[in-house]
Parts: structure tokens; C-alpha cells; sequence
């Protein structure tokens, strides 16, 4: 049976794929546009952040916190109403960094910015700014000292030579998947495809040897395991981790009267917690932690290099995942190249093939003078003759006194007609 997420992942207006379901079982619950638009709202719209770390949306000028989650006591030994319309600044030692930081009109440039809290031990944390029309975006994630000793710049570049290196794109992605499983340390690493039906297949693994890390190499998974909505946001967002699936997010507390387009914040922050469903998928197969690197090449959604770890929860710093990121994307750009040059191997094939056909109808008929030949009186080479159209619009081949045919083609072959 149809489950609630397949249903409601369909378009709102009646279709195919509903009208089917409901003929095969009439019990099948069909949910309500509202029922649709709640679930759409928590996709997009969370009330909550996810809890390995502290969100606060602030004012550009005065610094003033506006919203902020309710696990700040973790980190700053306050409860969040007692810290709302304070400025961040105060929070932390040289928070005039923070300030540096956002004459950069490119923020991807100078994240994260390391900071040590103003309290007993003085813990270091790494701040992830974005800009927003409602103000500025601050995720304060955990940074472990040994973060900061690890060349993540170096390490990319070499990663990305020995993925150059591989004489194959298949090999490309092996070596992809072998080099982030052993930076992230995750249990399993995979590479995801979408097919034209846009179901998925896993087509590239590497795995740690254990008994709680199956083999997922070579399965299919129906196109409504990653909803058309969750698709749009890899698209725009090509990097979503959950440190611990199975934590409880944390909601936000924000100054009164304060409005502000949640949907705009919170796809724009790292801690933007997962669909309840996707929380469940993950727990169905033993997954404590995931990463989900996006493949975008030419503007589709080509696939995922994703993480999966199962003996516990796992935080890879940001540092790690933007690191990550620029080797998939390395990785997207050479699939593209291989699709242009195999394109242009095709277009270049079907003009040979086109100049071949011609010749020999020229050369049956006597010149172009001449009326054209009928189809049969080309066919009289020993060789096949394979022809193909406009890119593909129809393919004759003739082959001895047999003429197959596909696709629409001029009435010259049709030798019949």
C-alpha cells in the first residue's frame, strides 16, 4: 500500500498516479490541500533547528538577537529569553570579528569564523553567517581544536588530482566515494543516481567490513523515496548533515511582534532540521548519521554522494563538509564534461552517417539532376546503411533487401508508399 509521504509527494491536482492507487485499494487515505500545505510548511518552514547547535537570527546594525533557539543555555549558560534583544557581540571574545567578517559581500569566502564564548572554559565555536531581508543568520556550531589543524584546502586538491587521475568515470566515482569515506569517517558511502523515471539506484559503494553495514550496491529505490520537493532544495542547497537522527530539534524563541519569512531563514541555515518522515526513513535503516553531498550537472539533479553511519551519532564540522562539497562538485563538472563529449560524438556520428547516405543515393540516382531513387535501389551495398535524422528524429537502417524504420521519416523512405 501507498504510504502518506508517496501520496502527498504527487501534484495537488488530480492525476494518474493517485487515480491508480485509489483504484487498487478504495481505502487508501487521499490527504486534504491543507493536510498537503502542513507537511509542504514543515519541509520548508520548520519551527525548530536541530540540536548540536545554537541558532540566532540578529540585526545587521545593532547586533540584537531577534530570535534565538532554545538550547542557547548550552552554550552560553542563559536561558534564551534572558539573552533576547542583547547584542551577540557581547557573547564573545573579539566578537568585532563578526563584524569583519560581513564587509565581505561573498560570506562563503570567510566562514566559519571561530570564536571563543564568554563563559567558564571558554568554549570555541564556529559561526556560519548569511545574509537575509529579516537579518542576519547565525549557526554556532561545536569546533574541536583538531579541526583547525587539518589543511581541509590541501586535502580537496589532492582529492580532486587523484579523482582526475582515473581513467574512467566509474573509476572517478570509486575514488571519490574512497576519499570522502576516509575523511568523514562515515560507515558507508555511496553514490546515488536519478534515472530519467526519476528513480534511484545506488551505483557506486565503499563500505566498512561489519555486520550493521549491508551492501546497498546495485538496489533501486522507487522515485518517492526523494520527494520532488526535497530534489528542489538539493538543488539550492547542496549540503544537509544529521549529526544524530535520533535527537529531538529544538524550537525558537523570538522577541514579540517579530515576523520574518521563515522559509527564506531557515533554507538558508545549516541546522534546518529534517522532515519528520526523513527522520523515520533513517531510522528504518539503522542510520544514527547522514550526509547528503548533491551532484548538480547542468542544472539537474544528477544525483548524491551520500554518507551513512550506523554505530552511533557522528558531527562532521563545517570546515569537513564544505570540503566534501568541493569534491562532488569537481566530480559533477567531469560528468558533465563526459555528457558534452559524448553528445558530440553522437552529433558527429549521425553526420557521417548522413554524408554516407547521401553519397550513395547520389551515387545510385545518377547525380542530383536525376530523380531520386527509390529506397531498394540504395540497399544494393553488401554494408548497412544507418541513418539518423535531425538528432535523432527517425532511424532507417537497411540491411540486404530488408528496410526497417523508426521514428517519423520523409515519404522517400517509404518504398511502399
Amino acid at each position: 500500500m501507498a504510504t502518506m509521504t508517496q501520496i502527498m509527494e504527487t501534484t495537488k491536482t488530480p492525476n494518474t498516479v493517485i487515480q491508480a492507487m485509489i483504484k487498487e485499494d478504495p481505502n487508501i487515505f487521499v490527504p486534504t490541500e491543507e493536510e498537503i500545505d502542513a507537511y509542504c510548511s514543515q519541509v520548508y518552514c520548520p519551527s525548530s533547528v536541530m540540536p548540536h547547535g545554537v541558532f540566532a537570527l540578529v540585526e545587521p546594525m545593532s547586533w540584537k538577537i531577534k530570535a534565538l533557539s532554545q538550547n542557547a543555555k548550552k552554550l552560553f549558560e542563559k536561558d534564551a529569553t534572558e539573552l533576547l534583544d542583547t547584542s551577540l557581540l557581547e557573547l564573545f571574545h573579539d566578537g568585532s570579528k563578526i563584524e569583519e567578517a560581513l564587509g565581505n559581500e561573498d560570506l562563503a569566502l570567510v566562514n566559519p569564523v571561530t570564536l571563543k564564548v564568554k563563559k567558564e572554559g571558554e568554549a570555541l565555536v564556529n559561526l556560519i553567517l548569511n545574509r537575509s531581508v529579516s537579518g542576519i543568520i547565525v549557526d554556532m556550531e561545536p569546533c574541536d581544536a583538531g579541526e583547525r589543524g587539518i589543511d581541509f584546502h590541501q586535502w580537496t586538491h589532492q582529492a580532486i588530482d587523484r579523482m582526475r587521475a582515473c581513467d574512467s568515470l566509474e573509476g572517478m566515482r570509486q575514488q571519490v566515494c574512497q576519499d570522502w569515506h576516509n575523511m568523514c569517517g562515515f560507515d558507508r558511502v555511496h553514490v546515488y543516481q536519478y534515472h530519467e523515471d526519476d528513480h534511484g539506484e545506488v551505483i557506486t559503494e565503499v563500505r566498512k567490513e561489519h555486520p550493521k553495514v549491508p551492501t546497498a550496491l546495485g538496489l533501486h529505490y522507487q522515485a518517492s523515496d526523494t520527494p520532488r520537493r526535497t530534489r528542489q532544495m538539493l538543488k539550492e542547497v547542496y549540503v544537509r548533515h544529521v549529526s544524530d537522527s535520533g535527537s529531538s530539534d529544538k524550537g525558537i524563541r523570538m522577541v514579540r511582534g517579530l515576523v520574518f519569512d521563515r522559509e527564506e531563514i531557515m533554507s538558508k541555515s545549516q541546522l534546518r532540521p529534517p522532515h519528520p518522515n526523513h527522520k523515520e526513513f533513517l531510522a528504518n535503516q539503522g542510520v544514527a548519521a547522514s550526509i547528503t553531498l548533491s551532484l548538480v550537472v547542468k542544472n539537474r539533479l544528477w544525483g548524491v554522494v551520500q554518507g551513512y553511519h550506523m554505530q552511533g551519532k557522528r558531527f562532521l564540522p563545517y570546515r569537513m563538509r564544505k570540503a566534501g562539497e568541493c569534491l562532488v562538485q569537481a566530480l559533477a563538472n567531469e560528468i558533465s564534461k563526459q555528457a558534452d563529449s559524448a553528445a558530440l560524438r553522437r552529433s558527429v556520428r549521425a553526420t557521417q552517417l548522413n554524408a554516407k547516405l547521401t553519397h550513395t543515393m547520389s551515387k545510385v540516382g545518377g547525380g542530383a539532376t536525376t530523380s531520386p531513387p527509390r529506397p531498394e535501389s540504395t540497399c544494393t551495398e553488401s554494408t548497412s546503411c544507418l541513418v539518423v535524422r535531425k538528432a535523432g528524429e527517425c532511424l532507417v537502417q537497411a540491411l540486404a533487401n530488408e528496410i526497417s524504420k523508426q521514428g517519423t521519416h520523409p515519404s522517400l523512405f517509404c518504398p511502399f508508399a
